[in-house]
């Protein structure tokens, strides 16, 4: 049964499904700036940079760290098709405090690299950002 006010949302990898249900809304880092979706947005197309999904249900507040992908919005609800999706529950804060650290020294090195060391950089401080622990 349809729900006023909610619609579906699909969360994917090329490992498989991250998520699957009905939301109230849906907050997303495009490469643009931030979107915020509810019931009846206006249809959409965006690249997602690295940062964090949230998706607000009947259960609560789903969040994940994503690292890229592609968001659209239709008649049929929301569908995202990320590069990399984690829940917030399952990311390994030390692990992504260890990948941020080694980020920053690789910036302060000279070369070539930095656009790789600033895209690590991005993915692991959305990662602990959706754990909720970000430090700057």
């Amino acid at each position: 049964m349809k729900r006023p006010g909610w619609f579906p949302v699909a969360v994917r990898t090329a490992e498989g499904p991250v998520f699957h249900g009905q939301a109230r809304f849906v907050s997303a880092r495009a490469i643009d700036g931030e979107l915020g979706i509810l019931a009846g947005h206006t249809p959409l197309v965006s690249a997602l940079g690295a940062g964090v999904l949230r998706v607000v249900t009947s259960e609560g507040e789903l969040t994940l760290a994503v690292a890229g992908g592609i968001l659209q919005v239709d008649q049929d609800g929301v569908n995202v098709l990320a590069s990399a999706a984690e829940r917030a529950e399952d990311i390994d804060v030390e692990r992504a405090s260890a990948a941020r650290k080694r980020a920053l020294s690789h910036l302060e090195e000279p070369g070539q690299g930095h656009v790789r060391a600033q895209a690590a950089l991005e993915r692991a401080l959305a990662r602990l950002q959706a754990a909720g622990r970000t430090r700057h």
